[in-house]
């Protein structure tokens, strides 16, 4: 898959985690994801993974390179949204 197929299968409002940002504004939103790499990085070879977090009772989306890392992870806590600049 592509990754503006995996960011469309997601909510736009999903704010994910932007491993390949620098900086501090790492949180971003689905549809922000989608203006910036929807275009850029059309290549194959991208999937959409699911994952249990806080013992099972959670689940979090991440986008990822098959058999490989991930790229975008979502972030479900107030803490993941500050990316842990938390004073």
């Amino acid at each position: 898959m592509k990754i503006s197929e995996c960011l469309a299968q997601l909510p736009d409002d999903l704010r994910m985690i932007d491993l390949l940002a620098f900086g501090s504004d790492k949180v971003k939103t689905v549809a922000e994801l989608q203006v910036i790499y929807g275009g850029g990085r059309d290549d194959a070879g991208y999937e959409v993974r699911t994952g249990r977090r806080n013992y099972g009772k959670d689940t979090v989306v991440s986008i990822g390179v098959i058999g490989g890392p991930n790229l975008f992870n979502q972030a479900y806590k107030e803490r993941d949204l500050t990316c842990g600049n938390v004073g």
